[in-house]
C-alpha cells in the first residue's frame, strides 16, 4: 500500500504565553513592536540629521584697554559673522599670543607674566612671573624656552613647577652694552631660532644683528661657520629683527622682519635652513616702495604672501600683496592711520586674512582681497596680537525630540526582550 504526503501549505503558528493572538495583550504586544520599529528608525534619522556643535577654529585677539590700564584677551569664531567664541579675559598689557598643543599662551611684555590659559574654557590655569619677558616656546609637555629682553641667557621654563633655569648662554653675542637683546624666537626640527637685535642703548643703532640657532636637546648654540674663530650665529643683512617669524616648510627657508626702525633700510629676510645662512632681503625699504619702516608679514603660499608698512608722513599701516618673484603689489588694500600693525594671520583653512587696526580687526579673503568681514569687529583698545587656534572635537547635539525617539525605541526593546 503506498502512502501519499499531502504538501504542507500552512505553516503552524505557535502563541506564546503573553499572546500573539487576536487577545488584548497580543494586540498590545504588536503595537509596541510596531511603535518601536517606527521610533527606532525615526531615532536613527534624528542621528544622521541632528545639528552638530560644529568644531570652528578660532581666532583670539590680544589688546591693551587704556580707559582700564590693562590688557584683554578673546576668542572669536572664525568664520562669519566673527562672533565671540568666550568672555574677555583681563591679563597684562602688550600682550603677545602663542599656541603650543592643547594650551594657549599669553605673554605681557609689561607686567612681565606668562599666561597659561585652557582654550576650552578660556581660563588662566597658571601664570609664571618672568621679568623682561619676550616671547615663548613650547618644546614639550613640561618645558619651554623664553627670551627676555634685559638678559644674556635664554631661559628655560618648567611649565610644571614653575622653575626657571638659564640654558643658553648668549653674552658671546652681547653688544658694547653688553646685552644682546633677545626678542622672538620660533621652533623648529629640533632647534630654536632666536632673534638677536644687538641694538646700542648708548648709541641707539643695530650693531650686526644676529639669528642664534639652538639645538634644542643639547641646549647649545650650533656654529653656523665652523671655519671662523668662536661659535657664529646667522649674520643678518637687514636690520634689528622683530616680530613674529615664520618657516615655510616646502622650500626649507624662514624668513624674518628685519626691519628696525624708520629709516635704517631694512626688510623681510630669507634664511636657508639647510646651509643656516642669510639668503638676503627678499622685500627691502630702500627700494621696494614700501614706505619708511616695514613691519608685519605672512607667507599665504611658498611664493609670498602680505606685509603691513608705514610712511614717514604719519604713524600708519597700508597692506599690500608681496610675491618672491614679482616684489610688492601696488594694489593698496586697506590703510590705518595713526597705528602700525604688529601681526598678520592667515587661516590657511578658510584662505583669510586678518588685519589689526585702533580699536578692531578686519577680514579679507587672501586670495581676491575682498572684504569677508562688514567693517571692523570691535575690540575696546588697541590689539598687540592675534592667534589661530583649532577648534576643539565636536559634539552631536540631539533635540528634546530626538531624546524621546530614543526613549520609545528603547521601550520597544525592552517588550521584545521580555517576549523571548
Amino acid at each position: 500500500m503506498k502512502l501519499y504526503h499531502a504538501p504542507l501549505t500552512r505553516s503552524l503558528r505557535v502563541v506564546s504565553p503573553l499572546g500573539d493572538g487576536d487577545t488584548a495583550i497580543g494586540r498590545t504586544s504588536r503595537f509596541l513592536r510596531i511603535l518601536s520599529g517606527i521610533a527606532g528608525r525615526v531615532f536613527l534619522a534624528l542621528v544622521a540629521l541632528a545639528p552638530v556643535a560644529h568644531a570652528v577654529d578660532r581666532v583670539v585677539i590680544a589688546w591693551d584697554d587704556d580707559s582700564a590700564g590693562t590688557g584683554r584677551l578673546q576668542a572669536f569664531e572664525a568664520e562669519l559673522p566673527f562672533a565671540p567664541a568666550s568672555a574677555v579675559l583681563e591679563v597684562g598689557a602688550l600682550g603677545r599670543v602663542r599656541h603650543f598643543g592643547d594650551r594657549l599662551y599669553h605673554i605681557s611684555r609689561s607686567a612681565g607674566v606668562v599666561s597659561v590659559i585652557d582654550p576650552g574654557t578660556f581660563q588662566v590655569e597658571k601664570t609664571f612671573q618672568i621679568p623682561s619677558v619676550q616671547d615663548i616656546a613650547v618644546t614639550g609637555p613640561d618645558t619651554a624656552y623664553v627670551t627676555r629682553s634685559s638678559a644674556t641667557a635664554l631661559l628655560r621654563l618648567d611649565l610644571v613647577t614653575g622653575q626657571t633655569a638659564e640654558a643658553v648662554d648668549l653674552a658671546i653675542h652681547a653688544d658694547s652694552d653688553g646685552n644682546p637683546d633677545m626678542r622672538t624666537l620660533i621652533a623648529h626640527a629640533g632647534r630654536l631660532y632666536v632673534q638677536l637685535r644687538r641694538a646700542d642703548g648708548n648709541l641707539g643703532v643695530f650693531d650686526g644683528p644676529l639669528l642664534a640657532v639652538i639645538d634644542i636637546a643639547s641646549e647649545t648654540l650650533v656654529d653656523v661657520d665652523p671655519v671662523a674663530d668662536g661659535v657664529q650665529s646667522i649674520a643678518l643683512r637687514g636690520t634689528g629683527p622683530r616680530f613674529k617669524m615664520q618657516v615655510v616648510p616646502e622650500t626649507r627657508r624662514l624668513f624674518l622682519s628685519s626691519t628696525g626702525n624708520f629709516h635704517d633700510y631694512g626688510g623681510i629676510e630669507m634664511i636657508d635652513l639647510d646651509n643656516l645662512a642669510s639668503l638676503g632681503l627678499v622685500v627691502q625699504e630702500l627700494v621696494d616702495e614700501v614706505g619708511a619702516d616695514l613691519g608685519a608679514f605672512v607667507f599665504t603660499d611658498a611664493g609670498g604672501g602680505w606685509l603691513s608698512f608705514s610712511t614717514d608722513l604719519l604713524l600708519s599701516a597700508h597692506l599690500h600683496a608681496f610675491t618672491l618673484a614679482q616684489g610688492v603689489n601696488a594694489n593698496e588694500v586697506q590703510t590705518t592711520l595713526f597705528f602700525f600693525t604688529p601681526h598678520l594671520l592667515h587661516d590657511p583653512n578658510t584662505d583669510y586674512l586678518y588685519w589689526l587696526e585702533p580699536n578692531g580687526f578686519r577680514v579679507f579673503d587672501a586670495s581676491s582681497s575682498a572684504s569677508v568681514s562688514v567693517g571692523p569687529i570691535a575690540l575696546s583698545g588697541e590689539p598687540t596680537d592675534l592667534e589661530m587656534v583649532p577648534s576643539l572635537i565636536a559634539v552631536p547635539v540631539f533635540p528634546v525630540w530626538g531624546t524621546l525617539a530614543f526613549g520609545f525605541a528603547l521601550l520597544g526593546w525592552g517588550v521584545r526582550r521580555l517576549r523571548q
